[in-house]
Protein backbone atom coordinates (compact mmCIF):
# COMPACT_ATOMS: atom_id res chain seq x y z
CA UNK A 1 0.00 0.00 0.00
CA UNK A 2 1.36 3.22 -0.91
CA UNK A 3 1.39 6.07 2.18
CA UNK A 4 -0.97 8.31 1.86
CA UNK A 5 0.04 11.94 0.80
CA UNK A 6 -1.17 15.01 2.53
CA UNK A 7 -3.26 17.62 0.52
CA UNK A 8 -0.23 20.21 0.43
CA UNK A 9 0.81 20.71 -3.29
CA UNK A 10 4.50 21.39 -1.97
CA UNK A 11 6.80 18.55 -2.84
CA UNK A 12 8.95 18.87 0.12
CA UNK A 13 6.02 18.43 2.69
CA UNK A 14 6.54 14.87 4.08
CA UNK A 15 3.77 12.28 3.76
CA UNK A 16 1.83 10.80 6.68
CA UNK A 17 3.18 7.69 8.31
CA UNK A 18 1.02 4.83 7.86
CA UNK A 19 2.82 3.16 10.47
CA UNK A 20 2.94 5.76 13.19
CA UNK A 21 -0.14 7.33 13.16
CA UNK A 22 -0.40 10.83 14.62
CA UNK A 23 -3.42 13.89 14.86
CA UNK A 24 -0.72 16.11 13.78
CA UNK A 25 -0.43 16.20 9.85
CA UNK A 26 1.52 18.81 7.72
CA UNK A 27 -1.00 19.39 4.95
CA UNK A 28 -0.67 23.15 4.04
CA UNK A 29 2.19 25.23 2.82
CA UNK A 30 0.86 27.68 5.60
CA UNK A 31 1.73 24.10 8.42
CA UNK A 32 5.09 23.73 6.40
CA UNK A 33 6.00 27.37 6.33
CA UNK A 34 5.26 26.69 10.74
CA UNK A 35 7.27 23.65 10.49
CA UNK A 36 10.29 26.21 8.99
CA UNK A 37 9.99 28.79 11.15
CA UNK A 38 9.94 26.55 14.39
CA UNK A 39 13.32 25.33 12.90
CA UNK A 40 14.37 28.45 12.08
CA UNK A 41 16.82 28.77 14.99
CA UNK A 42 19.20 25.86 14.40
CA UNK A 43 21.66 27.35 12.12
CA UNK A 44 22.30 30.33 14.45
CA UNK A 45 22.43 28.03 17.52
CA UNK A 46 24.94 25.64 16.16
CA UNK A 47 26.97 28.31 15.01
CA UNK A 48 26.80 30.45 18.20
CA UNK A 49 27.77 26.71 20.00
CA UNK A 50 30.16 25.98 18.19
CA UNK A 51 31.89 29.74 18.54
CA UNK A 52 31.60 29.72 22.24
CA UNK A 53 33.77 26.32 22.02
CA UNK A 54 36.17 27.86 19.98
CA UNK A 55 36.12 25.60 17.30
CA UNK A 56 36.33 28.08 14.47
CA UNK A 57 39.50 29.58 16.95
CA UNK A 58 41.11 26.41 17.07
CA UNK A 59 41.06 25.73 13.11
CA UNK A 60 42.39 28.86 12.50
CA UNK A 61 44.01 28.67 8.93
CA UNK A 62 44.57 24.75 9.08
CA UNK A 63 42.54 21.41 8.06
CA UNK A 64 41.88 19.19 10.95
CA UNK A 65 39.92 16.03 11.24
CA UNK A 66 36.97 16.49 13.59
CA UNK A 67 39.17 13.82 16.46
CA UNK A 68 42.10 16.78 16.27
CA UNK A 69 40.02 19.18 16.83
CA UNK A 70 38.21 17.53 19.61
CA UNK A 71 41.45 16.59 21.42
CA UNK A 72 42.78 20.60 20.71
CA UNK A 73 39.79 21.84 21.93
CA UNK A 74 39.08 19.70 25.46
CA UNK A 75 35.44 18.05 23.42
CA UNK A 76 33.48 15.01 22.94
CA UNK A 77 34.90 13.57 19.51
CA UNK A 78 31.24 12.28 18.32
CA UNK A 79 29.83 15.36 19.28
CA UNK A 80 32.56 17.66 17.77
CA UNK A 81 31.98 15.58 14.39
CA UNK A 82 28.75 15.77 14.47
CA UNK A 83 28.35 19.81 14.73
CA UNK A 84 31.16 20.08 12.74
CA UNK A 85 29.44 18.43 9.60
CA UNK A 86 26.33 20.74 10.51
CA UNK A 87 28.78 23.71 9.82
CA UNK A 88 29.74 22.37 6.84
CA UNK A 89 26.16 21.56 5.82
CA UNK A 90 25.46 25.79 6.57
CA UNK A 91 28.10 26.10 4.11
CA UNK A 92 30.35 27.39 7.02
CA UNK A 93 32.93 25.23 6.95
CA UNK A 94 34.31 22.60 4.49
CA UNK A 95 35.37 19.65 4.47
CA UNK A 96 38.12 17.17 1.97
CA UNK A 97 39.18 13.80 3.09
CA UNK A 98 37.45 14.09 6.44
CA UNK A 99 39.41 16.87 7.02
CA UNK A 100 37.50 19.99 8.11
CA UNK A 101 39.02 23.63 7.29
CA UNK A 102 37.04 27.41 8.26
CA UNK A 103 35.89 29.34 4.81
CA UNK A 104 37.08 33.06 4.80
CA UNK A 105 33.69 33.87 5.97
CA UNK A 106 34.27 31.66 9.35
CA UNK A 107 37.86 32.87 9.92
CA UNK A 108 37.32 36.80 9.58
CA UNK A 109 33.86 36.52 11.60
CA UNK A 110 33.41 33.65 14.01
CA UNK A 111 36.53 33.39 15.80
CA UNK A 112 36.02 34.67 19.32
CA UNK A 113 39.75 35.24 20.34
CA UNK A 114 40.49 38.04 17.69
CA UNK A 115 41.11 41.23 16.84
CA UNK A 116 37.51 41.07 14.83
CA UNK A 117 35.84 39.22 17.07
CA UNK A 118 33.57 41.99 17.89
CA UNK A 119 30.59 40.88 16.03
CA UNK A 120 30.28 37.26 17.22
CA UNK A 121 30.92 38.34 20.37
CA UNK A 122 27.43 40.21 19.87
CA UNK A 123 25.84 37.56 18.59
CA UNK A 124 26.63 35.30 21.23
CA UNK A 125 25.20 37.51 23.64
CA UNK A 126 22.61 38.40 21.80
CA UNK A 127 20.91 34.77 21.65
CA UNK A 128 20.71 34.57 26.00
CA UNK A 129 17.96 37.27 26.32
CA UNK A 130 15.70 35.35 24.37
CA UNK A 131 15.40 32.79 26.76
CA UNK A 132 14.21 34.90 29.07
CA UNK A 133 11.42 35.80 26.68
CA UNK A 134 8.62 33.67 28.90
CA UNK A 135 9.71 35.15 32.22
CA UNK A 136 9.54 38.79 30.17
CA UNK A 137 5.88 38.06 28.79
CA UNK A 138 4.48 37.25 32.75
CA UNK A 139 5.62 40.02 34.13
CA UNK A 140 7.28 42.95 31.96
CA UNK A 141 10.26 43.21 32.99
CA UNK A 142 13.65 42.05 32.69
CA UNK A 143 14.77 39.15 35.05
CA UNK A 144 17.05 40.28 37.83
CA UNK A 145 19.25 37.29 37.22
CA UNK A 146 20.51 36.05 34.16
CA UNK A 147 23.30 38.85 33.49
CA UNK A 148 23.65 42.51 33.27
CA UNK A 149 22.15 43.63 29.57
CA UNK A 150 23.20 47.27 30.58
CA UNK A 151 27.26 46.52 31.49
CA UNK A 152 28.44 47.83 28.04
CA UNK A 153 27.68 50.96 29.53
CA UNK A 154 30.08 50.63 32.51
CA UNK A 155 32.48 47.62 31.56
CA UNK A 156 35.66 48.81 29.55
CA UNK A 157 35.97 45.16 28.06
CA UNK A 158 31.84 45.39 27.04
CA UNK A 159 31.78 48.55 25.93
CA UNK A 160 34.52 47.96 23.58
CA UNK A 161 33.10 45.02 21.65
CA UNK A 162 30.06 46.55 21.99
CA UNK A 163 30.94 49.60 20.29
CA UNK A 164 33.48 48.48 17.76
CA UNK A 165 30.52 46.14 16.64
CA UNK A 166 28.19 48.78 15.97
CA UNK A 167 31.32 50.21 13.99
CA UNK A 168 31.96 47.66 11.69
CA UNK A 169 28.40 46.58 11.44
CA UNK A 170 27.29 50.31 10.40
CA UNK A 171 29.57 51.40 8.53
CA UNK A 172 27.72 50.84 4.98
CA UNK A 173 24.88 52.44 6.71
CA UNK A 174 26.97 55.54 7.71
CA UNK A 175 27.96 56.06 4.01
CA UNK A 176 23.97 55.65 2.87
CA UNK A 177 22.59 58.32 5.74
CA UNK A 178 25.50 60.74 4.73
CA UNK A 179 24.74 60.84 1.25
CA UNK A 180 21.08 61.94 1.89
CA UNK A 181 22.53 65.27 2.94
CA UNK A 182 23.46 68.33 1.54
CA UNK A 183 26.00 69.62 3.85
CA UNK A 184 26.88 73.49 1.95
CA UNK A 185 24.96 75.27 4.18
CA UNK A 186 25.93 73.08 7.66
CA UNK A 187 28.94 74.33 9.49
CA UNK A 188 28.30 72.07 12.70
CA UNK A 189 27.23 68.54 13.11
CA UNK A 190 26.23 67.12 16.12
CA UNK A 191 26.16 63.20 16.23
CA UNK A 192 24.11 62.28 19.89
CA UNK A 193 25.00 58.86 21.16
CA UNK A 194 27.29 59.08 18.08
CA UNK A 195 29.26 55.27 19.44
CA UNK A 196 32.19 54.88 17.72
CA UNK A 197 31.20 57.95 15.18
CA UNK A 198 30.93 56.45 12.10
CA UNK A 199 28.38 58.72 10.88
CA UNK A 200 30.17 61.45 11.75
CA UNK A 201 33.30 60.37 9.96
CA UNK A 202 31.26 59.85 6.61
CA UNK A 203 29.56 63.40 6.67
CA UNK A 204 33.30 64.83 7.41
CA UNK A 205 34.74 62.79 4.55
CA UNK A 206 32.30 64.36 2.33
CA UNK A 207 32.41 68.08 3.42
CA UNK A 208 35.99 69.28 3.92
CA UNK A 209 34.19 72.74 5.83
CA UNK A 210 32.11 70.67 8.39
CA UNK A 211 32.79 70.28 11.81
CA UNK A 212 31.64 67.64 14.46
CA UNK A 213 30.80 67.40 17.87
CA UNK A 214 30.03 63.18 19.22
CA UNK A 215 28.47 63.06 22.44
CA UNK A 216 28.31 59.86 24.33
CA UNK A 217 29.31 58.21 27.37
CA UNK A 218 33.03 58.04 28.21
CA UNK A 219 34.01 54.74 27.47
CA UNK A 220 32.30 54.45 24.16
CA UNK A 221 34.20 57.73 23.11
CA UNK A 222 37.67 56.19 23.92
CA UNK A 223 36.41 54.01 20.57
CA UNK A 224 35.74 56.71 18.91
CA UNK A 225 38.63 59.08 19.74
CA UNK A 226 40.66 55.97 18.46
CA UNK A 227 38.68 55.97 15.03
CA UNK A 228 38.88 59.54 14.57
CA UNK A 229 42.61 59.43 14.75
CA UNK A 230 42.83 56.70 12.50
CA UNK A 231 41.07 58.70 9.97
CA UNK A 232 43.39 61.51 10.58
CA UNK A 233 39.72 64.05 11.42
CA UNK A 234 40.75 64.70 14.93
CA UNK A 235 41.36 68.24 14.27
CA UNK A 236 37.58 68.48 13.16
CA UNK A 237 35.63 67.13 15.66
CA UNK A 238 34.92 67.44 19.26
CA UNK A 239 33.89 64.90 21.84
CA UNK A 240 31.50 65.30 24.44
CA UNK A 241 31.17 63.23 27.16
CA UNK A 242 27.37 62.97 29.02
CA UNK A 243 24.44 60.29 29.46
CA UNK A 244 21.54 61.38 27.35
CA UNK A 245 18.99 60.21 29.16
CA UNK A 246 19.74 61.46 32.10
CA UNK A 247 16.79 63.48 32.77
CA UNK A 248 18.63 66.18 35.37
CA UNK A 249 21.43 66.69 32.24
CA UNK A 250 21.03 69.09 29.30
CA UNK A 251 23.09 68.45 26.67
CA UNK A 252 26.52 70.42 27.16
CA UNK A 253 26.66 72.27 24.09
CA UNK A 254 26.01 76.28 23.74
CA UNK A 255 22.38 76.74 22.31
CA UNK A 256 21.55 77.35 18.23
CA UNK A 257 25.10 76.51 17.18
CA UNK A 258 24.22 73.46 15.28
CA UNK A 259 22.63 73.12 11.75
CA UNK A 260 22.14 69.55 11.98
CA UNK A 261 21.68 67.11 15.17
CA UNK A 262 21.71 63.65 14.33
CA UNK A 263 20.28 60.90 16.27
CA UNK A 264 21.15 57.58 14.97
CA UNK A 265 20.14 54.19 16.47
CA UNK A 266 19.01 55.63 19.73
CA UNK A 267 15.32 55.63 19.97
CA UNK A 268 14.35 52.15 20.05
CA UNK A 269 16.65 51.81 23.61
CA UNK A 270 14.43 53.90 24.98
CA UNK A 271 10.96 54.74 25.87
CA UNK A 272 8.74 57.36 24.40
CA UNK A 273 9.15 59.83 27.73
CA UNK A 274 12.56 59.22 27.30
CA UNK A 275 13.29 59.92 23.83
CA UNK A 276 10.44 63.03 23.52
CA UNK A 277 12.93 64.54 26.25
CA UNK A 278 15.89 63.55 23.95
CA UNK A 279 14.35 65.64 21.12
CA UNK A 280 13.20 68.79 23.42
CA UNK A 281 17.32 68.74 24.86
CA UNK A 282 18.14 68.20 20.67
CA UNK A 283 15.98 71.10 19.39
CA UNK A 284 17.86 73.73 21.87
CA UNK A 285 21.24 72.86 19.41
CA UNK A 286 18.77 74.26 16.41
CA UNK A 287 19.25 77.78 15.11
CA UNK A 288 16.08 78.46 13.07
CA UNK A 289 15.37 76.53 10.15
CA UNK A 290 18.27 73.81 11.87
CA UNK A 291 17.03 70.65 11.91
CA UNK A 292 16.63 67.41 14.08
CA UNK A 293 17.28 63.93 12.01
CA UNK A 294 16.32 60.79 13.56
CA UNK A 295 17.93 57.39 11.83
CA UNK A 296 16.26 54.16 12.85
CA UNK A 297 14.43 51.39 12.26
CA UNK A 298 10.86 52.02 11.95
CA UNK A 299 7.58 50.48 11.57
CA UNK A 300 4.49 50.74 9.50
CA UNK A 301 1.54 51.94 11.25
CA UNK A 302 -0.01 48.19 11.91
CA UNK A 303 3.10 47.81 14.10
CA UNK A 304 3.80 44.15 12.24
CA UNK A 305 5.64 45.62 9.19
CA UNK A 306 8.53 45.71 8.24
CA UNK A 307 9.14 41.65 9.78
CA UNK A 308 12.59 42.81 10.47
CA UNK A 309 11.38 46.13 12.85
CA UNK A 310 9.05 44.33 14.50
CA UNK A 311 11.56 40.90 15.71
CA UNK A 312 13.54 43.46 16.72
CA UNK A 313 11.68 45.38 18.65
CA UNK A 314 11.48 41.85 20.30
CA UNK A 315 14.65 41.84 20.92
CA UNK A 316 14.63 45.26 22.51
CA UNK A 317 12.00 43.90 24.91
CA UNK A 318 14.45 41.27 25.38
CA UNK A 319 17.51 43.34 26.02
CA UNK A 320 16.65 46.34 27.52
CA UNK A 321 13.99 48.00 30.10
CA UNK A 322 11.83 50.51 27.61
CA UNK A 323 13.21 49.65 24.39
CA UNK A 324 11.10 49.04 21.28
CA UNK A 325 10.57 50.32 17.89
CA UNK A 326 8.29 53.20 16.62
CA UNK A 327 5.98 54.17 13.53
CA UNK A 328 6.76 57.37 12.00
CA UNK A 329 3.41 58.73 13.90
CA UNK A 330 5.11 58.45 16.93
CA UNK A 331 8.55 59.63 16.17
CA UNK A 332 7.01 62.54 14.26
CA UNK A 333 5.05 63.61 17.61
CA UNK A 334 7.75 63.82 19.57
CA UNK A 335 9.15 66.25 17.23
CA UNK A 336 6.26 68.27 17.00
CA UNK A 337 6.05 68.36 20.78
CA UNK A 338 10.10 69.58 20.47
CA UNK A 339 8.40 73.15 18.77
CA UNK A 340 9.75 70.93 15.19
CA UNK A 341 8.21 70.58 12.09
CA UNK A 342 8.58 66.81 11.18
CA UNK A 343 8.96 65.10 7.75
CA UNK A 344 9.97 62.10 7.06
CA UNK A 345 12.74 62.27 3.93
CA UNK A 346 13.32 58.30 3.29
CA UNK A 347 12.37 54.60 4.61
CA UNK A 348 15.15 53.21 3.14
CA UNK A 349 17.15 54.01 5.06
CA UNK A 350 14.79 55.51 7.68
CA UNK A 351 15.26 59.08 8.22
CA UNK A 352 12.51 61.68 9.76
CA UNK A 353 13.47 65.26 10.26
CA UNK A 354 12.29 68.12 12.57
CA UNK A 355 13.11 71.58 11.59
CA UNK A 356 13.00 74.63 13.86
CA UNK A 357 10.82 77.43 11.87
CA UNK A 358 12.25 80.64 11.15
CA UNK A 359 10.84 82.82 13.84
Amino acid sequence: MKPPRTSCSDPEAPVASPLRPSSVRVESKDDLQLVRLLMGAQPTLIMVAAAEARIFDCLGERDMSAAQIAQEAGLDARATRLVLDGLVGLGVLTKESERYRNTPTSLCHLRVDTEQSHAVRLWISGTRPWERLPQILRTGKLPEVGGDVEAWRRDHTENHAFIRTMYDLGWLAAQSVAEAFDFSEVAHVVDLGGGPGHYAIAMLERSHTLRATVVDLPLTLLVARDLFKRRGLTERVEFVATDLFDSDRDIPIAPETAELVLISHMVHMEGPQQNAALIRKAARLLPPSGRVVIHDMFLEEDRAHPQASSLFAVHMLAMTRRGEVYPASVISGWLKDAGLRPRVLSTSPFLIEGVRPMP
